[in-house]
């Protein structure tokens, strides 16, 4: 044995002798992030993000690489004047596919602010009933065990169990999820430009497109286009794409007539330059709704897919409600909606 590993060891003899009197309580708090329900759903939804983020910087560079690929092509027969406009236009581009990426993954960007959004929460519960199960032990001291540096511990001193037994049944129904049913409803267009371009069955594709991808993450369930189709066109008159918008009133009746707990709507308008989404999402039970816009340039048309992804996914991650929590206990600060009645079919 070092003269070094026996110094540690009187080091730490030395310590507890000063603390003898003092009840001290052991939490894994590895395991404890591991099997708390709601860290567990925060990580999920975080890693969700993750990957819509990384789908739209492989959208921008593939953009970028193939317009430059074309730029390539077309060098030789492009005038001065025409080639300086490309090449403008390229590292245009390319500044805005590496301006996302610092946005997202940068210092303060995007991760780093979910990160926050999502975990901080969780640490603050943890943190409350860690001191709470410590305080009915009579414990005056807790340490993190989840480093593996403890040479021996009295499994009564060891409250991880207890911890995690606490959350979970504090906090088991706001980390649930119970596969909540989805329907996208209709998208209205507005302007000839948004109409001739088919603008409203593009956004509702992309939307459901996103919605398909947040299954797993978020436990929703897409209702399928068969399903939707004989109520919304048949009985109510309605198609999924058309001139008029349709209500949220209209869209949570229409939602509950088959067993839809959340119905996206939404309107397109492209004129002047720019294209203006907006999307709402409907809870049928609570009869609350949710609007986000996004507008973007007529330049940017190339990328109307990634924004309204990221809108719908980030309404679907705020606004999904589990079974028995409202939206108080959810953590969303809107103020809630007067409630809504149902309506008929005209």
């Amino acid at each position: 044995m070092g003269n070094k590993t026996i110094a540690i060891i009187l080091g730490v003899v030395s310590m507890l002798c000063g603390i003898e009197a003092t009840t001290v309580v052991v939490v894994d708090l590895e395991e404890v992030l591991n099997d708390f329900e709601d860290a567990k759903l925060a990580d999920k939804t975080l890693k969700h993000s993750v990957k819509i983020w990384e789908q739209e910087f492989d959208s921008l560079r593939t953009v970028y690489e193939e317009e430059k690929a074309e730029f390539e092509t077309q060098k030789p027969m492009l005038s001065e004047e025409a080639l300086l406009a490309r090449q403008q236009e390229l590292t245009s581009m390319r500044d805005k596919w590496e301006n996302y990426a610092q946005e997202v993954w940068g210092e303060g960007g995007r991760l780093e602010q979910k990160h926050k959004e999502l975990f901080d929460p969780v640490m603050e519960k943890v943190n409350k009933i860690i001191k709470e199960v410590s305080q009915e032990n009579e414990a005056e001291m807790v340490i993190d065990g989840s480093g593996g540096d403890l040479l021996y511990l009295n499994a009564e001193l060891d409250i991880t169990n207890e911890v995690i037994t606490e959350l979970n049944r504090e906090y088991a129904s706001v980390g649930a999820r119970f596969d909540k049913k989805i329907a996208v409803l209709t998208f209205s267009q507005s302007g000839e430009e948004a109409i001739s371009a088919s603008l409203g069955d593009s956004v509702r594709g992309y939307v459901k497109t996103t919605v398909g991808q947040s299954e797993d993450a978020l436990d929703i369930e897409l209702v399928k286009d068969e399903v939707v189709r004989p109520i919304l066109v048949d009985q109510w008159g309605k198609s999924f794409t058309g001139l008029e918008p349709l209500s949220p009133e209209q869209a949570m009746t229409i939602a509950g007539n088959f067993g839809a707990d959340y119905a996206f709507t939404g309107n397109v308008t492209k004129e002047g330059g720019r294209i203006e989404v907006e999307l709402t999402l409907s809870n049928v039970s609570t009869r609350n709704f949710f609007t986000e816009e996004t507008t973007i340039s007529e330049e940017e048309e190339a990328y109307l897919k990634q924004h309204v992804g990221e809108l719908a996914a980030e309404l679907l991650q705020i606004h999904i409600i589990p079974e028995g929590v409202d939206e108080a206990e959810s953590g969303e600060e809107e103020e809630p909606r007067e409630e809504i009645p149902e309506e008929t079919p005209e």
